[in-house]
């Protein structure tokens, strides 16, 4: 891959998990709205864990698979650096959106 396909690709699969991110913490947030409330059980704690490493399956595949796939392939050099370019970029993603929400009263309003 040619250094403007890495960046590019990392860009991509840093907005991907932010995206994921944002969609599923909406739902969460509104699920008693949704829904309305739950009784406490443990299939409430089976259903957490269940969409915990679902969570974790989906943004791990879209932080890692690419590079895997690149590094399984002899592409060790351009899997290392989409790996990190990820990283970097999901990294000024959240510094981004933290800096917004600490200057808006998004935060605060339930």
């Amino acid at each position: 891959m040619t250094k403007n396909n890495i960046i590019k690709r990392a860009f991509v699969d840093a907005l991907g998990v932010v995206a994921y991110v944002v969609l599923f913490a909406f739902g969460v947030g509104n699920f008693e709205k949704m829904f309305g409330p739950q009784p406490d059980t443990w299939v409430n704690i089976a259903i957490v864990l269940i969409l915990f490493i679902v969570s974790a399956s989906v943004t791990g595949s879209l932080v890692l698979l690419k590079p895997i796939l690149l590094y399984v392939e002899g592409e060790k050099r351009s899997a290392f650096h989409l790996f990190v370019y990820t990283i970097l970029f999901l990294i000024i993603l959240a510094l981004i959106i933290g800096l917004v929400l600490s200057n808006s009263s998004i935060i605060f309003t339930s």
